[in-house]
């Protein structure tokens, strides 16, 4: 099985803590905002996608094995039948066991919503960055600087 783990490109836990009095449950709760505010860009792949989640202090691990595939937003295929998938009408989708797909240039199409697809936390993050800092601080600054 994959994971896919998600990064954000800003300064760094330690910078932050240090600035804004961070502790574990502030930092869980600024998590838990990023990924609830990820949502309407997530990929809902029958939504079986968005429940496969773990979320912890610092790290979003979505643990579908599709996580990869959706993030690229590439169609990737078998380096040896040069297909993303077979298909079996009694069976469904599948593919050859143990076998590291490659990156096409083939992009896929997302659907449930206009704003669902590749990079979502990255696309989520230049879009909310501004209203979850500020939900953030309100936070930090309602329950004081230590948890």
């Amino acid at each position: 099985m994959k994971e896919i783990y998600v990064e954000l490109d800003m300064m760094s836990f330690k910078e932050f803590q240090k600035q804004y009095g961070f502790d574990g449950a502030n930092q869980l709760f600024f998590t838990e905002k990023i990924y609830e505010f990820s949502e309407p860009y997530t990929p809902k792949y029958k939504g079986i996608f968005i429940a496969n989640v773990s979320i912890g202090i610092d790290y979003i691990h979505y643990l579908s094995p599709q996580a990869l595939y959706l993030w690229n937003g590439k169609l990737m295929i078998d380096p040896i039948t040069q297909k993303g998938a077979f298909y079996n009408p009694n069976y469904g989708f599948w593919s050859r066991p143990n076998t590291l797909k490659e990156l096409t240039n083939v992009d896929l199409n997302y659907t449930d919503g206009p704003l669902r697809g590749a990079f979502w936390t990255d696309r989520m993050w230049a879009d909310k960055s501004e209203e979850i800092v500020s939900m953030v601080q309100q936070y930090v600054n309602t329950r004081g600087k230590s948890g």
